[in-house]
């Protein structure tokens, strides 16, 4: 997870990237209808505690919210 401010209206957007071993990925961020829906599924399947989205800034360092085993 990470967090972008955009200029020039200093819009705070949310990410998930998920990438797959072959390289592909696809990023997903917080305009897209179901996003939190689908960053809480994906913490669901990863056994870790909720993620408060409110809480990211832009400063952060990406959050991982799921490692495949491999």
């Amino acid at each position: 997870m990470y967090v972008s401010v955009l200029p020039p209206d200093g819009r705070r957007i949310v990410w998930m990237d998920a990438t797959h071993v072959s390289g592909e990925f696809v990023e997903i961020n917080s305009l897209t209808d179901g996003f939190e829906e689908a960053v809480a599924a994906v913490i669901s399947r990863s056994g870790r505690g909720p993620v408060d989205l409110a809480r990211l800034h832009s400063s952060d360092p990406p959050v991982e919210i799921y490692r495949a085993e491999g």
